[in-house]
């Protein structure tokens, strides 16, 4: 996934774990993003 975030996969490929690395950040980092994103749709509808 990436440095921030890792998956455990079983045998046959399937999702069956995800742990979350300074999850704190990552939440708010995401929340960030979304509304960056958001005000940028927003933005572009006006």
């Amino acid at each position: 996934m990436n440095r921030k975030a890792t998956a455990e996969l079983s045998e046959n490929g399937e999702l069956i774990g995800v742990e979350i690395f300074n999850v704190t950040t990552f939440i708010r980092d995401t929340i960030l993003d979304v509304n960056f994103a958001t005000e940028l749709s927003l933005r572009s509808t006006n």
